[in-house]
């Protein structure tokens, strides 16, 4: 057996796929779509299992998947839903008729409808052809008919993302979701938590026609379950101490585990089942390497640059401040590495950043207002990136979310430093 087999991050995992006893996810998520004229809003962290949940509840092949990433207008999302249907956007319908006249005997070719015009003589012969054809053009199908469409191929609609959509494209959407809804179709929307009240801003009168299902935040405890499912298949046991920093690192990410213990087997050169149990060691380099590795693979560079350059810097150039193991950077860099620093939190308040940034810093620090004006540009730069807004900054609430676990992951890990300067595994 192949250890891409048990470890299965960007797929349904058939080994190593926990049910996280006691919270009843599958039995509420079925609950839900069961219901008629019921939308279902699951909510959880990204990366945390909720597009898994539904693959294993309605099955892959019953559902419709479309991503919300990139939907800024309602012809967008309905031309998704079209190229999903294999439905063209227009279509036409043509007929005719032709004749065919002879002079002078029996012409060899007949003119049917279709052909095109044309006038030939044969031996001697004269022929004449006479055709006519009228063109249909039929409008595209609009919401409400893909939504029938939809529930006529007992599909499960299952939009992951949802609150990646434009405001104002959401309410009309809803709308329609609304009417499908009461006339049989099963809808899903995917959500993160702070975004999880999208649909009832969006359309108010689905109060009490919405359930909810809350995805929570994986605990280590949790996580553990995936190397303990997975590793003794492939008759592999790994200490126990770096499955318990594996699961400190996954930031509650089921998909970020799965990732680790499979970059454990390759940093191991192991590819298949062992033919004996077999205690596994990593070493300070070795760790090392497992979480540089899957921090490569995370692709969050290019949103990393824009974050750390900023905006156009007009007039006085941006101060310079020095961290205390010796790097140096304005207050974009300040602000980024203090967040990445000490133990992973996906959410951070105001105070929780500023003590960060002081405790980094060597020297005077970023002022209070530098920093939450370094807040308010990093979320009007990832605002606009369509499908990887890896933070948001909530000015009313003082709060920093990291939409994506595996930012955050890649910011402390894309290079050694921190391992090099603990030592600690």
């Amino acid at each position: 057996m192949k250890v891409t087999e048990v470890f299965t991050p960007g797929t349904l995992p058939k080994y190593t796929y926990y049910e996280r006893p006691g919270r009843n996810l599958e039995e509420s998520l079925l609950s839900a779509v069961d219901t008629p004229g019921i939308i279902t809003a699951v909510s959880g962290p990204s990366k945390s299992g909720k597009t898994v949940l539904c693959e294993s509840v309605i099955g892959m092949g019953s559902m419709l998947l479309i991503t919300g990433g990139g939907v800024g207008s309602e012809a967008t999302f309905w031309q998704r839903i079209r190229s999903k249907l294999k439905v063209p956007a227009t279509s036409s319908s043509t007929s005719g008729q032709g004749k065919n006249r002879e002079i002078g005997g029996s012409a060899r070719a007949s003119f049917g409808a279709f052909i095109a015009k044309g006038e030939g003589q044969v031996d001697g012969k004269i022929g004449r052809s006479e055709q006519e054809q009228t063109t249909f053009q039929f409008d595209e199908l609009g919401g409400v008919e893909l939504l029938d469409l939809v529930r006529s191929q007992k599909k499960t609609l299952v939009v992951d993302d949802f609150h990646y959509i434009d405001r104002h494209v959401q309410a009309s959407l809803v709308e329609q979701f609304k009417e499908a809804a009461r006339a049989g179709c099963t809808i899903v929307v995917v959500s993160v938590p702070h975004r999880s009240d999208d649909v009832i801003r969006a359309n108010p009168d689905l109060r009490g026609r919405l359930r909810l299902v809350e995805v929570s935040y994986w605990t280590e405890d949790e996580l553990c379950n995936i190397p303990k499912l997975g590793f003794p298949i492939l008759n592999i046991e790994p200490d126990a101490k770096v499955i318990d920093r594996f699961a400190m690192e996954s930031l509650s990410s089921p998909q970020l585990m799965q990732s680790l213990c499979l970059e454990l087997c390759r940093v191991k050169q192991i590819d298949d089942k062992l033919k004996a149990n077999t205690q596994v060691h990593l070493d300070h380099a070795e760790i090392a390497r497992v979480l540089q590795g899957v921090a490569g693979a995370s692709s969050c560079q290019t949103a990393l640059d824009i974050l750390e350059k900023g905006p156009r810097v007009r007039g006085t150039e941006r101060n310079t401040y020095t961290m205390r193991d010796g790097a140096t950077g304005d207050v974009y860099t300040v602000v980024l590495r203090a967040v990445a620093s000490g133990a992973p939190r996906l959410a951070l308040k105001y105070p929780e950043i500023t003590e960060k940034v002081e405790q980094i810093t060597k020297g005077e620090p970023p002022s209070g207002s530098s920093i939450v004006s370094t807040l308010d540009q990093m979320h009007k730069a990832v605002k606009d990136m369509a499908q990887d807004r890896v933070l948001e900054w909530d000015s009313e609430k003082e709060t920093l979310n990291f939409n994506d676990p595996y930012f955050l992951y890649f910011l402390r890990w894309r290079s050694w430093d921190e391992l090099n300067r603990t030592g600690k595994i």
